[in-house]
């Protein structure tokens, strides 16, 4: 997990980079208030929002409110 503004202040996001390699990203969830966006720059990526499964290929996105299951 890489932060793309670490040292920006009074921001109203935080923007990261995440590298992942198939088979060793464990499932988990995202609760917080706000919201989340996903963009994909290569390879796919299988996100859960609610009761809906989206799977993202390169210059796809999600863009949910993270309170969401």
């Amino acid at each position: 997990i890489y932060a793309v503004a670490p040292h920006m202040v009074n921001k109203k996001m935080q923007p990261l980079l995440i590298r992942a390699a198939k088979g060793q990203v464990k499932p988990h969830s995202v609760h917080h208030v706000g919201e989340e966006l996903i963009y994909v720059l290569e390879g796919e990526l299988k996100v859960h929002v609610g009761n809906v499964e989206y799977l993202l290929k390169p210059g796809e996105s999600v863009y949910f409110d993270s309170i969401n299951d």
